[in-house]
């Protein structure tokens, strides 16, 4: 006599919400795409014209990045232990620049995650960026301080910062996830959150190939075709797979570089990445550090 199959139980049925979506980071095309608890704190930057004071107000626009594990390796984060390290492990200036990540400095934990935030100097209700790791291992970095500002009325992600961050923090989340003993597969999301009407500014200023150089939005002039360039989608969402105890320079530069070509393409820039040297895939490394170190006289 043949049986019938036995229904799935409700454990087989139930899928378990990943860390990006419990977040709210599922659907790109969401207005509520991003907005969560944590990020419900962040503040952006206004510039007035001819100031060089700001305003802060809520944030609609912001970087988010995100390392999930996915292997059925087990990661178990001592969130106690992790807070404390987080607060005075400190980089090498001999270290490479690519392994050289910013971390905010200022402690914030709750009862299953790390985190680390910078507060905004110009009003100190908001934050300008944060750092959060839970016991599962899920690794978030999120950043409006230096990822975004609006200069008068033109709302802007700035390029060069932006990839410099999207490729060091691949190797922040491989140390996180080693010292866990985790060395299995990855899901790597790059979020641009509120991209629709914004520009990509802070190109490279080095001269690259044939001396040239990148015409800047630095004047924020009308005139210039760049402010015609904008973004079209809500919300941006790159998404990867890595292995990240195998993670080395030239895997991780693979992967930053195409962050850079997608967000040129998102925003229809009819050439190679701006964040590189004019007519090269040479990175701006000191004028990366130079813009964080502004940043972070604006933040604490």
């Amino acid at each position: 006599m043949e049986m019938p199959e036995a229904e799935p139980g409700k454990e087989e049925l139930t899928v378990k919400p990943t860390f990006a979506v419990r977040n709210g980071y599922s659907d790109p095309a969401s207005p509520r795409f991003g907005r969560n608890d944590w990020t419900d704190k962040l503040g952006e930057a206004l510039y007035e014209a001819g100031a060089f004071t700001r305003t802060i107000v809520k944030a609609y626009s912001w970087m988010s990045l995100i390392i999930e594990p996915v292997a059925n390796q087990a990661t178990s984060i001592d969130i106690a232990q992790e807070i404390e390290r987080l607060q005075f492990a400190r980089t090498s200036d001999d270290a490479p620049p690519h392994k050289r990540f910013p971390r905010p400095i200022r402690p914030y934990t709750t009862i299953d995650s790390a985190g680390l935030y910078g507060e905004c100097l110009a009003d100190k209700n908001y934050w300008g960026n944060y750092l959060r790791i839970d016991k599962a291992g899920n690794i978030e970095y999120v950043d409006t301080n230096c990822a975004f500002a609006t200069y008068i009325d033109v709302r802007q992600f700035e390029y060069v910062r932006i990839f410099g961050m999207v490729w060091q923090f691949m190797f922040f989340a491989q140390s996180v996830l080693a010292s866990a003993g985790y060395t299995g597969g990855v899901r790597y999301l790059v979020n641009l959150v509120g991209t629709r009407d914004t520009i990509l500014g802070d190109f490279s200023k080095e001269r690259g190939q044939n001396g040239g150089v990148w015409e800047s939005t630095s004047d924020y002039s009308y005139k210039t075709s760049l402010l015609k360039l904008k973004c079209p989608t809500a919300n941006l969402q790159l998404d990867y797979k890595l292995v990240i105890g195998a993670l080395n320079e030239v895997s991780s530069r693979g992967v930053a570089d195409d962050v850079a070509r997608k967000l040129g393409l998102a925003y229809n820039h009819q050439s190679q990445p701006r964040c590189f040297n004019f007519g090269t895939d040479i990175f701006p490394w000191r004028q990366y550090f130079d813009g964080l170190n502004r940043c972070r006289n604006l933040s604490s």
